[in-house]
């Protein structure tokens, strides 16, 4: 598919979970030619996935969704490296680790109370171990943290950013 493609010269290729049903040789490889496409032939990739540790790989630019919002986004692989979002702290921490045994349980609360009915407020509100009682009534924006490029949408942040304006 790579190679199909590449033959229509494009600036842009979506590739939607491209590696998602192939095995970790193919993987790699499939990695490598769209590093190279991107590096020697400034074809830009918007590289959709579940699989963090291959976004970690590709990713110039990354933005982390819950429920159709984005939720975390940073330059290079700082949201991945160093999440800041509660959801994406979560997800970061759930990547299975082979020098790590997998402790305890993980309870979810149902769809009703996780926000999928919800229409308005933040969607993480149910599952969020700091949420407060504006998440409930209110989207959190996108704020700025720190001096790099990474923005979360979170009120625990938007507090820090009015307070250090």
């Amino acid at each position: 598919m790579m190679a199909r493609a590449y033959l229509l010269k494009p600036e842009l290729i979506v590739a939607d979970e491209p590696v998602s049903m192939v095995d970790a040789s193919l993987r790699s490889m499939i990695l490598q030619i769209m590093r190279t496409m991107r590096d020697e032939h400034g074809i830009s990739f918007l590289y959709i996935t579940h699989d963090l540790a291959t976004a970690h790989q590709i990713s110039d630019e990354t933005f982390l969704m819950y429920q159709g919002h984005t939720v975390e986004h940073g330059v290079g692989t700082s949201v991945l490296t160093q999440p800041r979002h509660p959801y994406v702290q979560q997800l970061v921490a759930s990547i299975p680790r082979i020098d790590m045994k997998w402790e305890g349980t993980i309870t979810l609360p149902d769809n009703a109370a996780s926000g999928h009915s919800a229409p308005v407020g933040c969607p993480f509100t149910a599952r969020c171990p700091y949420r407060m009682d504006i998440c409930t009534t209110t989207m959190p924006k996108l704020v700025q943290i720190g001096a790099d490029d990474q923005q979360a949408a979170c009120f625990q942040y938007e507090q820090q950013s009015v307070a250090h304006s």
